[in-house]
């Protein structure tokens, strides 16, 4: 009978699928455990599965079914193929099972586990696993202000357990205008990664260096980070973290999942997370994401938001603009007032076109530092030219370079040896210069050719300048 339910379920055309997502209590986010990669997105496929609006049972946890392909693909991430995949995901399950996790939250402190079974179905081949009864309160019934979501798709770009704690930590501590998260010991931040080393340094440089610089590249999330010194000496103690989010690019409209980028499902859950803070109906959440240009009346409005914004980018700005309005009671009314009218806080548009101007300004002096850095590569390079010149002439004629040196020694009160000054003007150094100056005063006409393609460049490279100054 299951079979046949089965069979008659396959002929139903299937709904239109959102991204998968790990959605989990913060209390959770922040427990300490030592997991491997593989455990750690073994953990998040699991949760995947789980609705995280849903109802359970107390004291009951939750059975899944993983089908082998959704297992595959987490595990695979490492170039590998699996021939007994079955049994690296059971063993996976079982290692979780050994690792409980330390938890503190409103409700209980304690060691718990994350699962209390695993097996595998012979007839259809898909894994089951069922979430302890203690765990599953964190990841079901959740409520807003609660909880953090994530797209799963994400974990398969971090190729370190630490990266992907670290990620994890900061991105629950985000908010639209901007979270801030201080840490009074740096060990209590390093424990929540699955850091065990006793150096600063080390952690810094492998964890919090190595993520400023790649979350960036594949996530929405950057960060920075200052450094809380202990009283009376170097050594760091504490940290604090200032967090952004990236806002939407203005590039076309992105495709319906799974084309999308992960960036596109990150900034997506962003929102879904805000209006859900702000109770706004779940239907209407789904709209507005997939179209916010639909509550728009006004056909004038309409056509000058479809001509400077794309979706996600015109539903980033009015969130943005409930962010920073003052006395808002109900921010999910004052959000459809603002999609609809298109409401624009002029002090925001001021600091658009300031940060606008500064973004300009500070590509116009990297234009100029490039042809600055230019223009001496081109002074150094005429230089060496000269020098081998020099030295050319010089090996040719062995009297006029003993008179030279010799003049030179006079000149400039050098006291060693004519083989000494031989060696030094083979180095770069002061001495090398007098003698090229002076090979210069007397054979002119040696360096016609280094001088006129010296001239010809610098006043090409000045000409870009002047060129570059005068944009707007």
């Amino acid at each position: 009978m299951d079979q046949l339910d089965n069979f008659m379920q396959s002929l139903v055309p299937a709904k239109k699928k959102n991204a998968p997502t790990v959605t989990q209590h913060n209390a959770l986010i922040r427990a300490n455990y030592d997991y491997t990669l593989r455990e750690i997105r073994t953990a998040r496929l699991i949760t995947s599965k789980i609705n995280p609006m849903g109802a359970y049972k107390e004291g009951q946890g939750i059975l899944l079914e993983i089908h082998p392909h959704e297992a595959k693909s987490i595990y695979s991430e490492d170039g590998r193929a699996f021939k007994d995949l079955w049994g690296v995901f059971e063993r996976t399950i079982l290692s979780l099972n050994s690792k409980p996790l330390q938890i503190d939250s409103d409700r209980i402190t304690g060691h718990i586990n994350f699962t209390s079974s695993v097996y595998k179905d012979k007839v259809t081949g898909y894994f089951y696993v069922r979430t302890t009864p203690e765990i599953t309160p964190f990841l079901v019934a959740l409520h807003k202000g609660q909880f953090t979501t994530i797209p799963l798709q994400i974990y398969s770009q971090f190729k370190s357990k630490y990266l992907t704690r670290l990620y994890e930590q900061l991105y629950s501590n985000r908010s639209m205008r901007g979270g801030v998260k201080k840490y009074k010991l740096w060990t209590d931040l390093a424990q929540l990664c699955g850091w065990s080393g006793k150096k600063y340094s080390h952690f810094k440089n492998r964890v919090l260096a190595e993520g400023q610089q790649k979350f960036p590249s594949f996530t929405t999330l950057s960060f920075k980070f200052e450094e809380i010194k202990k009283q009376g000496s170097k050594a760091v103690e504490g940290l604090v973290f200032t967090i952004t989010t990236q806002k939407p690019a203005t590039e076309p409209n992105p495709p319906l999942f799974p084309q999308m980028s992960v960036q596109q499902l990150e900034t997506i859950e962003e929102i879904r997370s805000q209006l859900i803070s702000w109770s706004v109906n779940h239907l209407t959440i789904e709209k507005l994401i997939e179209d916010p240009f639909q509550y728009i009346d006004n056909e004038t409005i309409k056509a000058k938001v479809l001509q400077n914004y794309t979706k996600l980018n015109y539903l980033w700005e009015k969130m943005e603009y409930v962010v920073g309005a003052k006395s808002v009671k109900d921010e999910a009314k004052y959000l459809m007032m603002a999609i609809k009218n298109n409401y624009t806080d002029k002090t925001q548009t001021k600091a658009k076109e300031g940060t606008k101007k500064k973004k300009a300004d500070e590509n116009q002096q990297a234009e100029l530092a490039s042809i600055e850095n230019s223009i001496r590569i081109v002074r150094n390079e005429a230089t060496i030219r000269r020098g081998d010149i020099a030295a050319a002439a010089l090996d040719e004629n062995p009297e006029l370079m003993e008179e030279l040196f010799t003049t030179a020694a006079r000149k400039y009160k050098y006291k060693e040896s004519l083989d000494d000054l031989k060696n030094q003007f083979h180095k770069k150094g002061i001495f090398r210069y007098h003698i090229i100056q002076q090979v210069t005063e007397r054979f002119p006409q040696l360096f016609e050719k280094v001088d006129k393609n010296e001239k010809e460049q610098l006043m090409e490279l000045e000409q870009q300048k002047r060129t570059v100054k005068e944009k707007e």
